[in-house]
C-alpha cells in the first residue's frame, strides 16, 4: 500500500461518477494510495462497508482497459441509487472504502462544511450564514446583552502616539491637549521628510506619513505634500506594468533584467521576478503591523498603499493614477499575475454595471457560504482545495468530520 491514512482521521482520497451499470474509474490518488501505476487485481470486500482492497477477501472485480472498473450489483444495491451518481473513496489501513457521496446545504449561524459518514454514504454538509441583513440584526442583538469589564477609553487616555490621539477622535473623548498633540504630530513626521519630499527614499513610507498627514489635517495645498506627492508620481515605471508602483526603483530595473534572460531561456524553468526576501517584507510592515507576512511586496501591495494615499489627496484623475486603475482591471490583484506584465489585452471601457452586479452578487455569495465560490470545488481533489478533515466525533451510527475550510489564498 503506497500511503497510510493521516494520523488518525482517515481523508477522502478523491470523487468520481458511477454509472447505473455500476461502471467507475479509479482516481489517480487512489492508486497512488495502492501503490499502482494502473489497475492490477482488487477484492471488493463487503463485510462491514465496501472496501477495495488487494487482500483475497470478498468477490474478485472486473478490471477493464483504462483502470475502469465494475460493481457488483449486490454491491450496488448498498448505495442505493438507480441513477448516475457520484461516489468517493477514502482511506483504509487495508484498502479503501467507496461509499456514496452527497452534498446538503444548509443555513446555520456561521460557515462549516461537516462530512457525515455511515456505512454506505458520505453527506457533505454545506453550513452557511444566514443573510447578510439579517447576521447583522442578529449580531446587533447579541451584542446589546453584553458590557465590557474594562473600559476600553481609559487605555487612550493621556497617550500620545499617533494612533491614541486618531483613537479618541473617532471615540469623540478628545481631551484639551489634543490640538497641541496634533501640531507635535505633524512636526514631527515633517521633520523627518527629506528635501526631495519623500520620506526614506521609500515609496511605501512617504506613502504612509501622508496618509498620517491628510489625517491629521493637511491637505495638497501645502507644499511638503505637493513635494511628497511629486517624489511619488516620479518613481520608476517598468514597460511591461504601465503605470504600477513598485516597491524600490531598484526592483524596476531588476524585473527588466529578468524580462531579458526570460526571452533568451528556450528550455526549463524560466527566471521569475517574484521572490519575497525577508527585507523587503519588514518595509511592508512597517507601514502598519497589522501587514504581517504580506505577499506580493514587490508590487502588489505598494500599489495598495501609495495609491490609498494619492486618492485621499484627491489624485484620482491623474494620467499615472488612472493608468494603475486600467492595469489593474485584470490580472486578479495577485503578483503572480503582474510580476511579468499583466496577461491578456487591455479594457477599452470601463465595467459596465451588469459585470458590477455579477461581481458583488459573487462577494455575497462567497461571505455567505465562508469562501467557497462554487459547490463543485468540493468534488476536487482533497488536497488541492485545502478540503482535509481535521477532526472526528461519533453520533451514533455515524461518524462526523469536520473540514479545513476554503483559505483565501488570492489576491496578493
Amino acid at each position: 500500500m503506497g500511503k497510510r491514512i493521516i494520523s488518525t482521521i482517515p481523508q477522502v482520497l478523491g470523487y468520481t461518477s458511477i454509472s447505473p451499470e455500476g461502471k467507475f474509474k479509479l482516481k489517480k490518488t487512489v492508486l497512488n494510495y495502492f501503490g499502482f501505476n494502473e489497475v492490477q487485481i482488487l477484492y471488493l470486500d463487503t463485510k462491514d462497508e465496501l472496501l477495495l482492497t488487494t487482500n483475497k477477501l470478498g468477490e474478485k472485480l472486473s478490471v477493464l482497459p483504462n483502470n475502469w472498473l465494475i460493481l457488483p450489483v449486490s454491491a450496488r444495491e448498498k448505495l442505493q441509487f438507480k441513477s448516475r451518481t457520484n461516489i468517493c473513496f477514502i482511506q483504509r489501513q487495508n484498502g479503501v472504502a467507496i461509499k456514496r457521496f452527497e452534498i446538503a446545504v444548509k443555513e446555520r449561524k456561521r460557515p462549516r462544511i461537516v462530512d457525515v459518514e455511515s456505512t454506505f454514504f458520505v453527506t457533505r454538509q454545506i453550513e452557511t450564514f444566514s443573510e447578510t441583513h439579517e447576521l447583522i440584526n442578529e449580531l446587533k442583538n447579541d451584542q446589546a446583552k453584553y458590557n465590557l469589564k474594562y473600559a476600553a477609553t481609559s487605555f487612550w487616555k493621556g497617550k500620545k502616539s499617533f494612533s491614541s490621539w486618531k483613537i479618541r477622535q473617532l471615540l469623540n473623548m478628545a481631551e484639551e491637549t489634543d490640538e497641541e498633540l496634533l501640531r507635535e504630530l505633524i512636526q514631527e513626521r515633517l521633520a523627518k521628510q527629506s528635501s526631495n519630499g519623500s520620506w526614506d527614499e521609500l515609496a511605501t513610507s512617504t506613502a504612509k506619513n501622508l496618509n498620517e498627514l491628510a489625517q491629521l489635517g493637511m491637505t495638497s495645498n501645502y507644499p511638503q505634500i505637493q513635494t511628497a506627492i511629486k517624489w511619488l508620481l516620479e518613481r520608476s515605471e517598468s514597460p511591461d506594468n504601465p503605470g504600477m508602483f513598485f516597491l524600490t526603483d531598484e526592483l524596476v530595473a531588476e524585473q527588466q533584467e529578468v524580462m531579458k534572460r526570460r526571452v533568451k531561456q528556450t528550455e526549463g524553468p524560466k527566471d521569475r521576478f517574484r521572490k519575497r526576501p525577508r527585507s523587503e517584507l519588514k518595509l511592508i510592515t512597517a507601514v502598519d503591523e497589522l501587514y504581517d507576512n504580506p505577499c506580493g511586496q514587490r508590487i502588489m501591495w505598494p500599489n495598495a498603499i501609495v495609491l490609498e494615499a494619492l486618492l485621499e489627496y484627491g489624485y484620482e484623475f491623474n494620467e499615472r493614477v488612472q493608468t494603475i486603475i486600467d492595469t489593474l482591471t485584470y490580472g486578479g490583484w495577485c503578483e503572480c499575475g503582474y510580476q511579468h506584465g499583466p496577461t491578456g489585452g487591455r479594457r477599452t471601457e470601463p465595467l459596465s454595471m451588469k459585470e458590477i452586479e455579477s461581481f458583488e452578487k459573487q462577494v455575497l455569495y462567497e461571505f455567505k457560504h465562508g469562501g467557497i465560490h462554487n459547490f463543485k470545488l468540493l468534488m476536487m481533489q482533497p488536497t488541492w482545495s485545502h478540503l482535509l478533515r481535521l477532526s472526528h466525533k461519533k453520533k451514533g451510527e455515524l461518524v462526523e468530520y469536520s473540514l479545513r475550510m476554503p483559505t483565501h489564498t488570492q489576491g496578493c
